[in-house]
């Protein structure tokens, strides 16, 4: 029978897996930019792909990006869980269309969950004080 309040072994074990998965996720954020040249090479080129399949996808894209002070794009965030999962993804960063930097993005889950997926994310920005808070690292936590 279910006590709330009571700690069971199973949700022990879930509290303890979900601090390792963020734990991690937090060490892994320690290292944004990706470690030699030939590894940026590939993000800024992952990156521009997703963008110009972004721009072919929808074609007010384009005007929203340049209409923005800035926007961040992860060409893949990997995503997976069995009741307890994760994400991850690398990005780079753009003021007025130019990079200006690397960025990541992790995430930690737990519920009723069961895959694995890969995608883009694009997150644009609506004004300059949205990406000054990003670019110094204040962020907002959500649950889902």
């Amino acid at each position: 029978m279910f006590t709330p309040g009571k700690r069971t072994p199973i949700t022990t074990y879930a509290y303890g897996l979900l601090i390792s998965v963020l734990g991690i996720a937090f060490l892994t954020a320690c290292t944004t930019a990706p470690r030699t040249a030939d590894d940026r090479n590939e993000l800024m080129q992952d990156a521009d792909s997703a963008l110009i399949k972004a721009r072919s996808d929808n074609t007010s894209f384009d005007s929203i990006i340049r209409n923005a002070p800035g926007f961040a794009v992860f060409p893949t965030v990997g995503k997976g869980g069995i009741g307890i999962g994760g994400a991850y993804g690398r990005g780079i960063v753009y003021r007025n269309g130019t990079a200006i930097g690397y960025t990541d993005l992790s995430q930690g889950t737990v519920g009723a969950q069961l895959g694995a997926q890969s995608y883009t994310q694009i997150l644009v920005f609506e004004d300059a004080h949205a990406l000054n808070r990003f670019q110094n690292g204040n962020f907002e936590f959500s649950a889902q």
